[in-house]
């Protein structure tokens, strides 16, 4: 790594570091579940949905010590990491700090983790896509890599998510104190009073075959593609999610009776995720899209789960509707390296 000539001697001594092949098993399940990067996607459960590339998963140690992981999506024949839809956060996941360490200690030892990782991947894979955890915060590692010559770098584009706090919610409290309800846009509020009024009716279910019949009329009318994933692979998740009591799926109906949204959550032991959602076209001004969210809020509340990623803002349309809710804004980044050595 050409920049090390920049830091103080020794400081990236990496000679220590390994990357070996990791079973996805129980040990690595534990590893995700202690790591504070690690969330639901780099889960044995949720990588075996994966139905056209494989999972890639790697423990990074130091002196024989496991001290992080990595999880990526490989291409068939292994011989690249790239991008699927199904996997929303994986990349890197340091294990979880020592009591003994101090703030300091903790961002050095992630550093040089992070600049073995950066020369390392590039080795293994002829292109590298690595979509990180919100929790990953230093990509300098990444960002000076090869550093003062022409030589391929590391390439970054920076992402955002939305984060709603459910700790506070009562769910069977008022709706003006609830926190997200206060925090939320006034035409939001006021769609949330309509549905109340109108006799909105959120309910949970477990029948993911009416679910992709819905979702394939919401991305007909928006002539997208289902986000990339297939109907296979929805299918795939979401009784998997159901059956390990990891997820759960709302349908919401009119006051005559009719099915106009539908969304799918799950979670591991740090947060939920908002993972898939569909909406009636023919039911649009009948608050069921407002709804699903706000019972599916109060519902996670009533669980026990301290917080809800809405995964991703990323586009003008979904943007503004998720974040007419309000939330708190949380960026994180997908990072890429193209190898010369497969430039024509």
């Amino acid at each position: 790594m050409s920049s090390q000539l920049f830091y103080k001697e020794g400081f990236l001594d990496l000679s220590g570091y390994s990357l070996v092949r990791a079973d996805i098993d129980e040990r690595w399940d534990n590893f995700v579940h202690n790591s504070p990067q690690g969330t639901l996607f780099s889960t044995s459960i949720f990588l075996s949905c994966l139905m056209h590339n494989k999972p890639g998963t790697w423990y990074c140690k130091k002196k024989g010590e496991i001290v992080a992981a990595v999880c990526v999506v490989e291409s068939p024949d292994g011989s690249q990491a790239v991008e699927d839809d199904l996997i929303i956060y994986g990349g890197i996941l340091f294990k979880k700090d020592r009591p003994n360490q101090n703030v300091a200690q903790t961002m050095s030892e992630h550093f040089r983790i992070s600049a073995f990782l950066a020369d390392e991947l590039q080795r293994l894979y002829e292109t590298v896509f690595i979509n990180l955890s919100p929790n990953i915060e230093d990509l300098r590692p990444f960002l000076w890599y090869n550093y003062g010559n022409d030589n391929p770098k590391w390439q970054h584009d920076l992402r955002y998510t939305s984060y709603h706090d459910l700790s506070l919610i009562d769910p069977n409290g008022p709706l003006e104190k609830n926190p997200i309800y206060i925090s939320a846009s006034q035409s939001r509020r006021q769609q949330i009073k309509y549905g109340i009024k109108k006799g909105v009716i959120t309910e949970l279910s477990t029948d993911v075959e009416r679910f992709l019949e819905l979702y394939k009329l919401t991305f007909d009318r928006q002539d997208e593609n289902a986000i990339g994933l297939m109907e296979e692979t929805l299918r795939t998740v979401m009784f998997a999610i159901l059956n390990a009591g990891i997820g759960v799926m709302y349908f919401s109906y009119t006051a005559d009776g009719r099915l106009g949204s539908a969304a799918v959550f799950a979670w591991d032991n740090k947060r939920a995720y908002y993972l898939y959602g569909a909406n009636d076209p023919t039911c649009r001004d009948d608050h069921t899209g407002t709804m699903i969210l706000w019972q599916a809020f109060l519902d996670l509340a009533e669980r026990g789960l301290p917080s809800v990623d809405m995964e991703g803002v990323n586009s003008p349309l979904r943007g503004h509707f998720k974040l007419s809710f309000g939330g708190h804004l949380v960026p994180y980044y997908h990072i890429t390296f193209l190898n010369d050595r497969i430039k024509p």
